[in-house]
């Protein structure tokens, strides 16, 4: 970052760190004096500051840095927005990158400003308003600055981005798909919300979303097929964290049981599959919706087949 030095120094004052994940104090050098930095986190040769900094503590040639060296790495927080629509293994996913010790994640930022600005009378609606912040600036400001870790997975749904959302925030983003056929979309969905539309299942919004991103990049973003990170998790994820340039984790693979503190306040009355998942559990045979639900079904598969004829494939 220009006109900033950063200093690594160990607690103990030696003049080689010898742990390759030893405990370090930072300082920043304003040109008078040495102002103290927090250290959130050290893993993997690096450290993460609350100023939303990670730093290298090994050099490129893979020797330990002195304590006194300059040099360090200052590279921006990763963030990512995964664009699903509801009754996906947008959930479990958001389960796998929260397993990440370099990762932080938000559930869906943007649901309480969409039903409070469609008034859509969804299952605890009120109780989501009053808790989470509406104002639609305010939450883009948040999805396109947070640092709170080396990487910020965003759990999105498509269909909460209205037509007047600011969209400009996606900018700074890195963007993924996930997507599910609309016929096991509307089939698991009808049984949370009988009030079912085509536009509630979100597919026409996300194929506008993908087409902006592609656009912006000249190319396809990835898209994940629900279906194929189930029946092959480590080889989907894989592929998707090296179509967003991040190193894959096993800990991706596996996580705790239950809500998680991250949660939307949502979760009890949406994520009873899941909250007793440790995992991702093999594929279950595809569900078919009623009859009276293929208009809705039909309506959505131009959107669902335009991001399937660019799926990521393992092999």
């Amino acid at each position: 970052m220009p006109g900033q030095e950063f200093y690594l120094q160990p607690l103990d004052q030696s003049e080689e760190v010898q742990d390759p994940e030893p405990k370090l104090e930072f300082c920043r050098h304003t040109g008078r004096s040495f102002e103290p930095i927090t250290v959130l986190s050290v893993k993997a040769n690096w450290a993460w500051l609350d100023t939303g900094l990670r730093i290298a503590l090994v050099s490129e040639q893979g020797s330990v840095l002195s304590p006194r060296q300059l040099g360090a790495e200052v590279l921006d927080t990763i963030r990512i927005a995964m664009w699903s629509g509801p009754r996906n293994i947008s959930t479990a996913m958001m389960r796998a990158w929260g397993s990440r010790a370099d990762c932080a994640v938000m559930d869906e930022p943007f649901y309480g400003a969409y039903l409070s600005s469609t008034g859509l009378d969804h299952p605890m609606a009120a109780e989501i308003i009053a808790a989470h912040d509406t104002d639609w600036r305010s939450i883009a400001k948040t999805c396109a600055e947070t640092a709170a870790a080396p990487i910020v997975y965003q759990k999105h749904m498509s269909q909460h981005m209205v037509p007047d959302a600011p969209l400009d925030w996606m900018n700074g983003v890195r963007h993924a798909f996930l997507i599910r056929p609309p016929a096991e979309v509307a089939a698991s969905f009808k049984i949370k919300w009988q009030e079912m539309t085509a536009e509630d299942l979100g597919f026409t919004r996300q194929a506008e979303l993908f087409d902006r991103v592609a656009d912006r990049l000249g190319g396809a973003p990835p898209v994940a097929e629900a279906r194929d990170v189930l029946s092959d998790p480590e080889g989907m994820l894989k592929k998707l964290c090296a179509a967003l340039d991040v190193p894959f984790d096993p800990a991706m693979l596996s996580w705790q049981p239950g809500l998680h503190e991250s949660d939307g306040i949502w979760a009890r009355h949406w994520y009873g599959a899941v909250e007793g998942s440790t995992g991702f559990a093999p594929p279950s045979p595809p569900q078919q919706p009623a009859e009276e639900l293929m208009p809705v079904v039909e309506a959505c598969m131009p959107a669902y087949d335009r991001l399937q004829a660019h799926k990521l494939q393992v092999g």
